[in-house]
């Protein structure tokens, strides 16, 4: 007797949970639907992967979106069919809605070089290179006198033979990414 009691309680219960779902106002239903037609995502340094606050999102609409701190977007307008995105220190990057992503990247203006090491020369009097100073003379001399290197002669054996695997395929296809990227520009 005890079981039933539970059992149309429980009964009662969920038929009146399904009858307020179903009367839920239909307001509802259109902020889902609103929703579903923002576009979102982050514009962040092609470089460095970090997303990049302060950058403007010019529509075609007459409408701007800047990002905030975090570098994230978010665009309610679903007339525009083109956009420009500019950043300070970033290349201007104009986009059709369709090339709309969940990450935008944009190229740093001001390209940087890592360390450079330059070793001067000057003709000398029969107008051979000589090194410049006693520096250069002693890394000119080091790498004449390294003699026989079994470990080079074994990499250079199995890299003939195909055995090694390919060192620049993951950054051929990183480069290869990042031209995808720069042609949409």
């Amino acid at each position: 007797m005890n079981n039933s009691r539970h059992f149309t309680a429980l009964v009662l219960l969920l038929v009146s949970v399904a009858e307020a779902v179903s009367q839920r106002p239909a307001e509802y239903d259109t902020v889902t639907v609103q929703v579903c037609r923002q576009i979102r995502g982050v514009v962040a340094d092609m470089l460095t992967k970090v997303p990049q606050c302060n950058v403007q999102i010019h529509l075609n609409t007459g409408k701007t979106v800047t990002t905030p701190w975090d570098g994230t977007f978010c665009i309610d307008d679903t007339a525009f069919s083109s956009a420009t995105v500019t950043g300070r220190g970033y290349l201007e990057r104009k986009m059709t809605r369709e090339e709309f992503a969940d990450t935008i990247f944009l190229l740093p203006a001001d390209r940087t070089l890592r360390e450079v090491v330059v070793i001067g020369h000057t003709p000398d009097r029969n107008g051979i290179l000589t090194p410049v100073n006693s520096v250069d003379m002693a890394l000119k001399e080091a790498g004449q006198h390294l003699g026989f290197n079994p470990l080079g002669l074994i990499f250079y054996i199995a890299d003939k033979l195909g055995v090694l695997p390919d060192p620049g395929e993951k950054a051929r296809r990183k480069k290869e990414r990042q031209k995808a990227i720069i042609d949409n520009y």
